[in-house]
Order: C-alpha cells, then sequence, then structure tokens
C-alpha cells in the first residue's frame, strides 16, 4: 500500500491511500502535517488540482467498497 499526501492551497494536507493504484481511502485535506510521502502527480494531483478549483469527474478512478455495506 502507498499513502501518498498532497497540499491543497487554502485546504490543507490530504493523502490518498492506494494499492496497485486501487483507490482505498482518501483523508480530505485539513490543516496538519503530511505523514504520507508528497505527491507531485497522478491521483494525488488530481485531488490538488480538484481543491484550487479545476473540475474532474473522477470517473475512471476505482475503488476498494470490500469494507461498505449494501446499504452503503
Amino acid at each position: 500500500m502507498r499513502v501518498l499526501s498532497y497540499e491543497a492551497d487554502g485546504w490543507g494536507v490530504g493523502e490518498v491511500w492506494l494499492q496497485d493504484d486501487v483507490l482505498l481511502n482518501h483523508e480530505l485535506p485539513r490543516a496538519r502535517s503530511s505523514r504520507g510521502r508528497p505527491a507531485a502527480d497522478g491521483l494525488a494531483g488530481r485531488f490538488r488540482a480538484f481543491f484550487a478549483g479545476e473540475r474532474d469527474a473522477f470517473a475512471d478512478v476505482e475503488l476498494d467498497l470490500e469494507w461498505c455495506t449494501p446499504f452503503q
């Protein structure tokens, strides 16, 4: 598993947790220090651009929903 951190101006630091390019978890940016390694591109870069105002549907991102109940 890879944990990538990104800084979103005006929001703070966010993290994405990836396993073989599948998104396992995304922590929204908030004021705190980074725990993962900084990410300059890829999915973390797309999140950074999103929080900077760019539009992105993230429709191509595969999600791990194994932990969800059918209701969720």
